[in-house]
Formats: C-alpha cells, sequence, structure tokens
C-alpha cells in the first residue's frame, strides 16, 4: 500500500481513535445517568468526523 505525506497518519490515527471510542462507548454505558448532554453530543460528533474521514481516505485510495 502506498501512503501519500498528506495522508501518512491517516492510517494510524483513525483506527486508533475507533478503539478509543469503544473505550469511551463502555465509559459512557457505565456513567451514564451521571454525564450532561452536551458531552454526549461532542462524542458522537467525533465519532461521525472520525468515520467520514475513513471514508474519503479510502474513496480517494479507490480512485487512484
Amino acid at each position: 500500500m502506498k501512503l501519500d505525506n498528506n495522508n501518512g497518519l491517516i492510517v494510524p490515527f483513525c483506527p486508533a481513535l475507533n478503539t478509543l471510542f469503544i473505550i469511551g462507548i463502555i465509559v459512557l454505558n457505565k456513567y451514564w445517568d451521571t454525564l450532561p448532554n452536551l458531552l454526549f453530543f461532542l462524542y458522537m460528533l467525533l465519532m461521525i468526523t472520525n468515520g467520514v474521514i475513513l471514508i474519503i481516505y479510502a474513496a480517494k485510495n479507490n480512485q487512484k
């Protein structure tokens, strides 16, 4: 797999974020009643942003 200099960090960074998101889901499940809603929405926004980055990166790699 050939990596560009601009996208070299996406490959190791996004899966690491996915792992942290899974751990975060476990934490959110445990402390669901005490967390503020804003924290949950920010967490979901970060998850969606990470997914979009991975989808765009995969689409760009398929076009080459």
